[in-house]
């Protein structure tokens, strides 16, 4: 194989890794870590569809623990009630995180160069560990 054959191979495979959907469920049960300024956050999805979401907020130490469901579907990962969300639409602390609501919460899935992560906000990404 030529240098040049060798090199468009390569390439292929990294643009094949970079920013792909799981292609399986499975691909994506484990836990998850979102370190941003206002949290640090830990978040397992398990394969019977639960998942187990903790924060602490890194302002005070108060960690808070909650459990739902989610599912997977069409690229997204939905959390179906009980995901907290800490930041709110200013980017601020949400006071209210800790009780969240029965609404539902999608997050997109991808993998980039083989790692797993959820979500879009650059802020609050969550990285397969």
């Amino acid at each position: 194989m030529t240098k040049s054959a060798l090199f468009i191979a390569l390439l292929a495979t990294l643009f094949m890794m970079n920013g792909c959907s799981p292609k399986a469920t499975a691909d994506l049960y484990g836990k998850y870590q979102a370190n941003y300024d206002l949290a640090k956050e830990n978040l397992t999805l398990n394969p019977d569809g639960t998942f187990v979401q903790e924060v602490i907020l890194k302002s005070n130490g108060k960690a808070d623990t909650t459990r739902g469901l989610w599912d997977y579907e069409n690229g997204i990962v939905t959390f179906r009630g009980n995901f907290m969300n800490v930041r709110n639409e200013e980017g601020t602390l949400n006071s209210g995180y800790a009780q969240p609501s029965d609404g539902l919460v999608g997050l997109p899935a991808e993998s980039y160069f083989g790692t797993m992560y959820l979500g879009v906000d650059k802020d609050v990404l969550y990285k397969k560990m």
